[in-house]
């Protein structure tokens, strides 16, 4: 790879570099910068596609914390802007949280900006369940899974993703 003019980084410099704040982006311009528009267009193009999923690990306490939520008589749902329906229910299956979803809205659903995507599945969602601003809470590891939730009143939880800092 080297040999092709990529330069090789390993993956906890990968992941330090992510922890630091960098876009895959701009890592990707560090790597090779000649072709890094073209390496995040497709990079981006997998992700929107859940293409990593087959690779996705559910973290230890998720079920017992999904199942908590669901005997408390809450609704979870899902409000991603990742596409491919089949395959984001194909993970859920495998990783036995089908149970605890009450409802999915995916990128197959809502089109537009991350912002605006969320907020129409936000709305969506409490429409549906006949729930005010208030009474929901948006949990989520990035800002275009938080900010859109505030826009409109929602209370929100942020936790660590794969990269972010606490």
């Amino acid at each position: 790879v080297e040999s092709a003019g990529y330069r090789m980084i390993t993956k906890e410099k990968l992941r330090e570099m992510r922890i630091r704040g960098l876009l895959a982006e701009d890592i990707m311009k560090s790597i090779a910068p000649e072709e890094a528009e073209m390496l995040f267009k497709k990079r981006k193009a997998l992700v929107m596609d859940s293409f990593f999923l087959e690779c996705a690990e559910v973290r230890p306490h998720v079920r017992q914390t999904l199942a908590k939520i669901k005997e408390a008589g809450h609704v979870l749902c899902i409000a991603t802007r990742r596409m491919n329906r089949k395959k984001i229910n194909e993970f859920l299956q495998k990783e036995g949280l089908i149970q605890y979803v009450a409802t999915m809205l995916c990128g197959d659903d809502v089109k537009g900006t991350p912002e605006k995507v969320k907020q129409e599945m936000y709305q969506q969602l409490m429409r549906k369940y006949n729930i005010k601003a208030e009474d929901t809470l948006v949990i989520g590891n990035t800002e275009t899974d938080l900010s859109p939730a505030r826009q409109l009143h929602i209370k929100t939880a942020a936790f660590d993703g794969t990269y972010t800092k606490k």
